[in-house]
């Protein structure tokens, strides 16, 4: 697949002392065998710092529509 675009929109990011919450709306569209597929979901992201390093811990994602 060839990724024609992604845009992220609503970004939210939450401090809760080294744990950072993520939250936002993803578009993609990709061109996969010749056709082109779209997707919208909505996402969490969950990160911890470590020793001065951000590292993702868990993420979950929930697909909106496909057009």
């Amino acid at each position: 697949a060839s990724f024609q675009s992604i845009k992220t929109e609503d970004l939210v990011i939450k401090l809760y002392g080294n744990t950072a919450v993520v939250t936002g709306q993803k578009f993609r569209v990709a061109k996969y065998k010749g056709e082109v597929d779209s997707l919208q979901y909505r996402f969490t992201h969950v990160w911890i710092s470590r020793n001065g390093t951000w590292q993702a811990v868990a993420s979950q994602a929930t697909r909106l529509t496909t057009k």
